[in-house]
Formats: structure tokens, sequence, C-alpha cells
């Protein structure tokens, strides 16, 4: 008698779990839909390995520097990061409703080069955010009219942003080649530069 209780009160929770479920409005397109997140200028072996996989990887052996942090490195338009003769240009995207709630921060000039003083930053000013999980802002070193987003590589491989990328040789042969303005995404922490 108890177990038969037990399985009535399982199973008319079921349908009104499935009742709220049928009623919800849920757009598809909204969880599927796309935005550009930035642009990079890679080597043409780089771009064809991109292209075959159909998404970014981080490569140790290929990085140039971890200015403020360990992952890939974004501009906001195509090919304004300089580059090399025969380099290919790559736009990546993601999935738009993630992108809206993923952390964004910028770091300050004095914490460029230094991971332990950024961690330090983000902890004491900023501790909702887990910083290995949080993309990251800057004027790029050296080239300071130009912006960079970095994506983590704990951000690489899933939490739902479904990364893509399509690489060129020619940056206006891309699917897109709008700007990207960083200053005005959600969720974004810290002082723009």
């Amino acid at each position: 008698m108890i177990l038969l209780k037990v399985f009535t009160m399982i199973w008319a929770t079921a349908i009104t779990l499935m009742d709220c479920v049928d009623a919800a409005p849920i757009d598809s397109r909204q969880f599927y839909a796309r935005m550009t997140i930035g642009y990079r200028t890679v080597s043409a072996e780089q771009a064809r390995q991109y292209n075959r996989d159909g998404r970014i990887s981080f490569d140790a052996a290929r990085a140039l520097g971890n200015q403020i942090g360990v992952g890939v490195y974004t501009t906001p338009g195509p090919g304004q990061w300089p580059g090399n003769p025969g380099d290919w240009y790559c736009q990546i995207t993601a999935r738009k409703s993630t992108m809206k709630k993923i952390d964004k921060l910028w770091i300050p000039r004095e914490y460029w080069w230094n991971i332990g003083g950024m961690y330090d930053y983000a902890e004491s000013n900023f501790p909702s955010i887990d910083l290995d999980y949080t993309m990251r802002l800057s004027l790029i070193a050296d080239y300071e009219h130009l912006t960079q987003l970095l994506i983590p590589t704990y951000l690489l491989s899933g939490h739902g942003l479904d990364l893509k990328v399509t690489c060129k040789e020619d940056w206006r042969s891309l699917p897109d080649t709008t700007e990207v303005d960083y200053y005005f995404w959600p969720k974004v922490h810290g002082t723009p530069q």
C-alpha cells in the first residue's frame, strides 16, 4: 500500500512537471543563436587545422606570450593583429545566450605579465568571479591602440560556449567582418582601458 502511494505521488509530480515544461515558452533560435566574439591572425598551417577541426584550440608551443593569461587571444576586428606574410584570418563565434552569462574582466596595466597579481586583483575586487572561467580584456602591449580578448583555456572546450572558427586567406572573405564592441558586452567588470 505504501509503495502504491509513493508511486502515485511520483507519477503526479512527473505529470505536473511535464505540464510546466509544455507551458514554458522556449524559442530554440535563442539557444542556438551565435555571435562573433573576435578575430585571430594565424599561420596558414594553424588556419588549416582550425578549419579542419571547426574549433579553436590552444597550443602552448605557438604561444608568444601571456600578457593577461593563458589561452587564445583575439582582437575585435579582422586583421588587426599584424601577423606575418602569408598569415590567414579567422572569425570566432560562440553561442550568444552563453556569452551573455559569462563574466568578462578588464585587466589593469599594472597586472599585465603578472599572473599571480592578476588573480589577487580579481579576488580582492571581484570575489564573485572565478578568473579561470572569466574572459579577460586589455589593450595589447606595444600596440595600445588595439584591444584584445583572452579566452582562457578552461573555456575553450565546453561550458556551453560552443566555440566555432572559420579561417580565410583574405579577411574580406570571412562570413562576418563586423568589428566587435567589447565595451558594451554584458557582465563586464573592471575599468575599460
